[in-house]
């Protein structure tokens, strides 16, 4: 059973998170705590990826400094979108994210303190974590091949394009690849992404082919867009999507995304938005969710991670 818990907190609040990590160890679980200030940069962002996709919940310390840090809101939106359970711990009364309201949060802020209510909740994230069916690594699926090689071509053409900039990340390879496809795909994932709808708002649309096919193998379909009135346009109604996926800049508008973010959202719309990128540095990833969305990304692999992430959620 995987016994680590991801521990997301604003650094003013450390003498309460390792109160927490010995808490949480004495009740015989492992614990993720980054014990030195967040740097901005990929190398960040890939550690506490990695980590929170390694844990079987996320507990995040809700403080009013918690809740206007941006590092705080980026790690517990994406344990969210990876399917993580979060627990949000009121140490210092604050106005919680939505998202937050939604869940059961814990009062720390009164005696006496809920810590059996906490190990109760991890027992029971933990044992629906090591019970959810996954899938054998050694013989994948002809979808799941095949996803991961145009994964892998798609990120190959997305090193062509930028060839003037050296290559910082070690290429990924195809076995990696499948090998976290099938991590995603369950059969139940593989029932709920049949026939998903997904709306593609990009003015050239011909650059992410390789990323909608890999997509396309586990039978989600998409409504391409090359402008934001048209996909306003194609919103109106019911909404039929489970993700929309947008470039950034489109002429004449460099911030394309965000405005049709903010104007979906100022409509209603609540669909999964997902910006598709030249960066995904923890700001931009942050701002796109301040707006509304899920994240931003350059990455064809986390991409898809996160449209399955999210249809899966709905």
């Amino acid at each position: 059973m995987n016994k680590q818990v991801f521990i997301s907190y604003q650094h003013n609040d450390d003498d309460f998170a390792e109160l927490l990590k010995l808490k949480i160890k004495d009740a015989g679980f492992d614990s993720w705590v980054d014990s030195e200030d967040l740097q901005a940069g990929e190398e960040w962002q890939v550690s506490i990826d990695q980590a929170i996709k390694g844990a079987f919940a996320l507990i995040v310390i809700m403080t009013p400094e918690a809740q206007a840090s941006e590092y705080v809101t980026y790690e517990w939106s994406f344990a969210w979108g990876a399917g993580v359970k979060v627990i949000p711990v009121m140490y210092k009364q604050t106005q919680l994210h939505p998202r937050l309201k939604t869940l059961q949060y814990l009062d720390f802020t009164s005696k006496p303190k809920p810590w059996d209510k906490l190990f109760d909740a991890l027992k029971i994230a933990a044992s629906a974590h090591s019970s959810s069916p996954t899938q054998t690594t050694q013989d994948f699926s002809p979808q799941i091949v095949e996803a991961a090689k145009l994964i892998v071509a798609a990120a190959l053409a997305q090193a062509q394009e930028q060839a003037s900039e050296a290559p910082t990340n070690k290429p990924i390879e195809e076995k990696e690849t499948e090998k976290r496809i099938s991590e995603l795909i369950t059969p139940k994932a593989s029932q709920q992404l049949a026939g998903a709808k997904v709306l593609w708002v990009d003015d050239r649309p011909q650059l992410n082919t390789y990323e909608r096919q890999a997509l396309e193998q586990l039978g989600i379909q998409f409504t391409i867009s090359t402008s934001t009135e048209d996909a306003l346009e194609k919103l109106q109604g019911d909404n039929k999507y489970s993700v929309i996926i947008s470039d950034m800049g489109r002429p004449p508008d460099k911030q394309a995304g965000y405005t049709l973010l903010e104007e979906i959202r100022k409509r209603g719309i609540t669909i999964p938005f997902i910006i598709y990128a030249g960066s995904r540095a923890p700001e931009y990833v942050a701002e796109t969710r301040r707006r509304g969305g899920l994240g931003t990304t350059n990455r064809p692999i986390e991409l898809f991670e996160m449209v399955v992430d999210a249809i899966k959620a709905r």
